[in-house]
Formats: C-alpha cells, structure tokens, sequence
C-alpha cells in the first residue's frame, strides 16, 4: 500500500512528500527501492505505545496503537509550525496539482483551520485518513483532547478525534472545521461501495479505499485499475531486507545499516 501510494503520487506529479516509517524494516525497504530520500525513521520520544512491525487491519488488536501514534506524529508537527497534509496510504492520488487546490481551499477563507475528508455520506463525521491541518491552538487542543481519549482505551483515533470535535464552534458560518466534497475526495463508501461520483460523472481528485478491509481493500483497487504496484519486485526486496535483518541478529546487532541497503547490483 505504501508502494501504490507512492506511485499515485508520483503519476499526478506530485513529488514532494514523506513516509513517516513505524519500523526499520520499512525505512530500510524504501531505501533498497529508491524512495530513500521520501523516507523516515519517527523519533523514539514520539512514541506513547509500542507499535508491531507487522500488517494491521481495522480489526486487529494492533490496530488502535498504529492510529494513536499518527496523532501523536501530526501533533509533533504541529509544534513544530508546519501546516500538515496527512494521507493514510490506502489512498489513491487521482488528479495533478491536489496540493494547490486544497491550499486555496484552505487559505480562501480566514477561519477554517482544518479540512477533513467526510465520512460515509454524513456531515457529521469526519474521516481522519485525509485532512489539512494548520499549526494553530485550537488544532493543537484539539489534537490533545484526541490523544487524551485515545489514552482510555475506549476509541480509535478516527472515533476520539470526532469526540473531540464536540468542544468546537461548528457552526457552518464560523467554523474552523470545514468538509472536503465527498465527490472530489470520496471515501471508500462513496467511491469503490456506490459508485457515487461514477454515476454523475465526477472526476475525483483522489480516492480512498477505506471501508474495506483485508484482501478485499486490495481487490477493489486493482478491479478499479487504481493497483499500480510490481508485486514481484516488493516480495524481493521483503525477502532481501528481511534476511538482512536476520544477518544482523545473527552477528549480535539489533538495528538495520543505512550502507548496508544497497549493497547488490539489483539495487535500484
């Protein structure tokens, strides 16, 4: 997912961005494939939980601390005065000059300090895979107040974040929330689900193949011909990277050499 994300991108023309890696392994990966400089590593001080290296679905029991660390990352972000576009990567850049647009959507109207994509068909949730956030307070809070809920046990990230919602203004005419047409930026109820912007034609700046989960979210992406990756390609770098790993462990390291990564002649 990360490859096909990568590729989206970069067939839009969109060649600024960078993969927040949760493990070596990853990092490493995308250095072997030539993505190296769009790569890194998060901080161990940014961490709240132990995050598993491994694949994780909307079920798995692993899946709520990969969600809380990527509040905790747009946080860090944050005070660090960047303006944040975050994408999950079971999204597919769809239409050139994405991130122009959503800075004029952004920048048009003084108030709105955060566009979300929606979720479902309803206006009253948002979708935390995709959004625009502003360095400003009351995003900070409301970041806070996420990890704050998240820190109970009781929700998701997506389903804390909407929680937290509730102690904004959101009010149509002074919000500093605003919604991301579910047309131009269908989530995967609308898109791959119902077809919406199919059948009225809509050319969508991208998509996201949420709402499915397992093989089936893989499966909807190539039957859409959104699926773009050389999977032969992946599974020997997996293989490479993950004997690597072993190599090391076998010599009394822990940790994967940067120089180490490109080694062979079928480096790219």
């Amino acid at each position: 997912y990360v490859h096909n994300w990568m590729i989206s991108l970069e067939q839009t023309g969109h060649k600024k961005y960078l993969v927040f890696c949760l493990d070596d392994g990853l990092y490493h990966h995308l250095q072997r494939t030539g993505y190296g400089d769009h790569a890194t590593t998060v901080p161990a001080e940014w961490f709240q939980r132990s995050v598993a290296a491994g694949f994780s679905d909307y079920w798995a029991p692993t899946y709520p601390a990969i969600t809380h660390t990527k509040t905790l990352i747009v946080q860090r972000l944050l005070y660090l005065g960047y303006t944040v576009l975050f994408s999950d990567v079971d999204i597919v850049w769809l239409k050139p000059r994405v991130v122009d647009f959503l800075r004029g959507r952004l920048s048009i109207r003084e108030e709105t300090q955060v566009l979300f994509q929606q979720e479902g068909y309803s206006q009253t949730t948002v979708n935390t895979g995709f959004f625009v956030m502003r360095p400003k307070d009351t995003m900070k809070k409301l970041l806070a107040e996420t990890i704050h809920l998240q820190d109970s046990g009781q929700y998701t990230q997506q389903a804390a974040l909407n929680v937290a919602l509730n102690s904004l203004d959101m009010d149509l005419r002074s919000s500093s929330v605003v919604l991301l047409d579910v047309f131009l930026f269908p989530n995967g109820h609308a898109y791959f689900l119902n077809d919406v912007p199919q059948k009225f034609g809509v050319e969508p700046y991208l998509t996201h193949a949420n709402y499915l989960v397992g093989a089936d979210k893989r499966n909807a992406l190539i039957k859409h011909n959104l699926w773009y990756v050389n999977q032969t390609m992946i599974d020997e770098d997996d293989h490479y990277i993950a004997a690597m790993a072993a190599a090391k462990q076998r010599n009394g390291t822990t940790s994967l050499d940067p120089s180490d990564s490109c080694t062979d002649v079928n480096c790219i």
